[in-house]
């Protein structure tokens, strides 16, 4: 059955022995599949009910509304085939990848459980390179809500040609046979010493451990878990956010404020605090203390997200100035008795930003302010952000004037003299104006607002110095 046809390629599904996606494009023919006794979970998965008794014609027409739904008809090839995966994935179905009849991936499904207490889905597999095509393979312990597309995982990537090392280890951990091929095998091992519901991060170690007592040195990879507690406007062109995140490398814990938009949230500035994961067993009876009991199903990590939801609830995580909230947890940290860094003091007021169609390029005017910068703590910068396009894989360059932070009061009087307000306010709302006015623009020459705006600082009696930034996409 025909689900997609463009003139660069054709999805079609047919139902035999097995559940396959067919893609022919660019000449090649790839293939995603999973079993047929899948049947009744991937419709239900695409069709977001919980109806049983599926067959051939309602996964047909399943697959449809989700070509439709997900809109795979404005997918690249390569990207419609990613998609295909995840559809198996997140149904929690095997499927493997071949193409022109040769198996190039296959993804195993170890265990895909629901989280008590917290109803995310937890997804335990393993993804097989077939040797020629990668020479990898990787495990992942992934964490997805309900209304999550990504969610937060756990892994880690060895060469292929240690995997029957592994195999053979983890098969006498857990007594499963010793014969037949090194991925049956390790996948049968762990489908005996896996618990899906061992707590975040931990079977990512277990396996990890696995690797030490053989001497491999896997590549831990994953996505960081971040949770917002609060999002709230601040201005009409800005938004206040306030999240807390453990990182999927080393389970290090940070809690972070920013300023900006819903698009770009740190855009204006970014206050943070980092902690070790050791330091749990300091800070959750703290929190416990003054929030009180939560859910008792919930692991460590669930329950200092809940802990900090509650406070969010509370209107304890609401910052009314710049780094309020940071410094506020700070305390609450020192309180606790646990060792922490704390990040960032700049804050970035964006005078002018806008995409220019001929050369895609991002021109942004701005000032920053950072009172531990000293000598350049108040920078005016000119910059541009050229986006890939065509061969061109991308570049940066931004031209800078500096100026001492010192000089604040100095710079605002001379650029907003008898205005009233902080001294800050006064010289942003000055440059805001210049802007409005046409002095400082887009379609200027190249380095032309730099040089304007070290006039006026030099002109306002302030030593200023300049500086050149550029980055190239080297991929």
């Amino acid at each position: 059955m025909t689900l997609l046809h463009r003139d660069d390629c054709t999805l079609s599904l047919t139902v035999g022995d097995r559940i396959e996606y067919v893609l022919d494009a660019g000449g090649q023919r790839i293939v995603v599949s999973t079993a047929l006794a899948g049947i009744d979970a991937l419709t239900s998965f695409l069709e977001q009910t919980d109806v049983h008794g599926a067959d051939e014609p309602r996964l047909v027409a399943a697959s449809r509304a989700a070509v439709e739904r997900d809109g795979l008809a404005r997918y690249y090839p390569a990207s419609i085939r990613a998609e295909l995966r995840r559809w198996c994935h997140q149904a929690g179905l095997s499927s493997d990848w071949d193409v022109d009849g040769k198996r190039t991936h296959r993804e195993h499904i170890v265990a895909a459980v629901t989280q008590p207490g917290t109803g995310r889905a937890v997804t335990i597999s393993w993804g097989l390179w077939t040797p020629g095509e990668g020479d990898e393979f990787s495990f992942d312990e992934e964490y997805r809500g309900p209304d999550e597309i990504l969610g937060y995982s756990y892994g880690l990537r060895l060469p292929y040609d240690v995997l029957p090392q592994l195999a053979g280890y983890a098969e006498k951990l857990a007594g499963t046979p010793s014969s037949g091929d090194p991925e049956d095998r390790l996948i049968a091992a762990c489908e005996v010493l896996l618990d899906p519901l061992a707590g975040q991060g931990a079977l990512r170690d277990q396996v990890e451990s696995w690797c030490a007592a053989l001497d491999l040195r896997p590549t831990r990879r994953g996505t960081d878990r971040r949770e917002t507690l609060v999002e709230a406007p601040t201005r009409p062109d800005q938004i206040v956010q306030v999240s807390f995140s453990i990182g999927s490398f080393a389970k290090r814990l940070g809690l972070q404020e920013g300023y900006g938009t819903a698009e770009d949230s740190w855009r204006d500035a970014l206050y943070q605090l980092q902690f070790d994961y050791a330091e749990l067993a300091r800070l959750l009876p703290w929190l416990k203390n003054r929030v009180g009991p939560v859910d008792e199903r919930l692991g460590p990590d669930d329950t200092l997200i809940a802990y900090w939801r509650a406070l969010a609830e509370r209107g304890e995580l609401t910052p009314r100035r710049p780094m309020e909230v940071r410094d506020r947890v700070a305390d609450w940290l020192t309180e606790a008795g646990v060792e922490f860094e704390r990040y960032g003091s700049a804050w970035r007021e964006t005078l002018l930003k806008v995409r220019r169609a001929g050369n895609d390029c991002i021109f942004t005017l701005s000032l920053t302010f950072d009172p531990k910068e000293g000598d350049k703590g108040i920078t005016f910068t000119e910059f541009y952000d050229y986006l890939p396009i065509g061969e061109d894989p991308g570049r940066e360059y931004g031209y800078s004037v500096h100026a001492p932070y010192d000089a604040l009061d100095t710079l605002a009087n001379a650029y907003a003299p008898g205005v009233d307000g902080p001294a800050q306010d006064r010289l942003v709302g000055a440059f805001k104006s210049l802007v409005t006015q046409g002095v400082l623009a887009d379609g200027m020459a190249l380095e032309a607002n730099q040089e304007l705006v070290l006039h006026g600082f030099e002109a306002a009696g302030v030593e200023s110095t300049t500086s050149v930034w550029s980055w190239i996409n080297s991929d």
